[in-house]
């Protein structure tokens, strides 16, 4: 093995051995050569340990927060149909408790909404729109504006927004604002 590969198959072993992450695969190329491929740990711990092999398939959706729903944001805020200090009523034709009803739209995306951080919403519905309305059945968990604490259910909520906004889907209206 190339010498200069072995720190990091040592650190990435270890980290799976101590259990900071459940696995990974580590792919050095160049050229369009392999230079080293080798995957370490499992690609799950739960329901069952599952070992992590170098095909396996990773679920990247926080990228989308990325990739899709910021971008989406950005354009409609350039366009003048969002406003970083627009409460979640102004942006969202719902009917959301007062406790939640000061969010602004520089709250979710700053993580300073004080929603929790993630949720099953399975519970709330059968549709993808009940699911996220859901959300703001949940007691909020922190005080508005006070601290960072991440949430996956703001960045649904922008997901929403984004499909108010634009008449269509979130997938669909990211697609667009990368094919312009």
């Amino acid at each position: 093995m190339d010498s200069r590969f072995q720190q990091i198959d040592q650190i990435l072993m270890n980290a799976c051995k101590e259990r900071r992450i459940p696995g990974a695969v580590f792919l050095a190329g160049q050229n369009g050569e392999t230079l080293h491929l080798r995957a370490y740990g499992c690609a799950a711990w739960e329901p069952e340990e599952r070992p992590m092999h170098t095909d396996t398939v990773f679920d990247l959706a926080s990228l989308s927060k990325v990739t899709g729903t910021w971008p989406c944001i950005a354009r409609l805020l350039e366009q003048g149909k969002l406003d970083l200090e627009m409460t979640l009523p102004d942006m969202l034709p719902w009917d959301f408790p007062e406790p939640m009803r000061p969010i602004t739209l520089r709250h979710l995306l700053t993580h300073t909404a004080g929603l929790l951080e993630d949720m099953d919403l399975d519970g709330f519905g059968d549709s993808r729109e009940e699911r996220v309305r859901g959300i703001a059945k949940i007691p909020l968990q922190y005080p508005i504006g006070e601290g960072v604490h991440y949430s996956d259910l703001g960045f649904m909520l922008l997901g929403e927004i984004v499909a108010h906004k634009t008449g269509m889907p979130l997938d669909q209206a990211a697609k667009r604002v990368w094919d312009d």
